[in-house]
This record gives C-alpha cells, structure tokens and sequence, in this order.
C-alpha cells in the first residue's frame, strides 16, 4: 500500500511477505517499488494499522501547514511566504525524525520557559487525542 509522497520519491510502501511467489519475482517486485520510498514488510494483520497512519499522514500533515501558516498570516505574514515558512519546516522536521526520536527534537527546540514550550502547552494532550482518534476513524473504514 503505497502513499501520495511516492510522487517525489519519499513515500512508504507496505506490504505482506508473498505466501507462494519465487524468490526471483518477488525480488523483481521490490527492485520496482524501491525508487518509490522506504518498502516495509509487514504481517497481513498489521498492514490496516500501518495504512491508517503512513497512508493518510500526508492529509493530516497538510493540514497541520495549513494551520500553522495561517497562525503566520493573522500575525501579517504574507500567506504565501507562510507557507513556504512551514513546508521548509516541516521538510526539515522529517530529515531530522530520520536521526532522531520525537522527544529528542521537541527537547532541543523547546527549552523550559520558552516560547515553544509555551506553543506546545496549548498543544499536548488535544494534538495526541486528535490524531489517536483520526486514526481510528480511519481504520473503522477499513474494517
């Protein structure tokens, strides 16, 4: 199961270990799909888990821009200079969850009596609640 970043070559593809397909096809079908992103194997019984999460990120994602590029324009942002603000961002902030553990980050850029811990107090909790329940919305479908 692909997702929409397989467009510029960044997407997550997940799969089920093939039950009866020669080693040579199989091979073949990953060369294929590896230009595409990072390929996964999963267990069948994970694979509407991980599409809940990989698959509809990159709507969940756009939405947190939209958001927070408009939280820049009512602060007198040029709108189009907001978001090109949030998708280098946001660019960023993915190279570095490559490295780094969520927290890791967030400690880095949120030190105590800050003005990002100050954002992220208005944040935890709604944020996590949010997305745990867009999750599972999204698995309901797919059941």
């Amino acid at each position: 199961m692909p997702n929409q970043p397989v467009e510029v070559r960044r997407g997550v593809i997940c799969h089920a270990p093939p039950v009866a397909m020669p080693d040579d096809l199989h091979d073949r079908l990953l060369a294929l799909l590896e230009p595409l992103g990072d390929v996964v194997a999963l267990d069948e019984s994970d694979i509407d888990a991980a599409m809940a999460i990989m698959s509809s990120s990159p709507a969940y994602i756009a939405l947190v821009a939209e958001a927070l590029a408009r939280g820049g324009e009512r602060e007198g942002l040029d709108p189009e200079v907001a978001g090109e603000l949030v998708a280098g961002a946001l660019a960023g902030t993915a190279e570095l969850l490559t490295r780094h553990d969520p927290a890791t980050i967030r400690d880095a850029v949120a030190p105590p009596g800050g003005a990002t811990e100050a954002g992220l107090a208005q944040l935890e909790g709604v944020v996590e609640d949010a997305f745990v329940n867009a999750v599972n919305a999204s698995l309901e479908r797919f059941r």
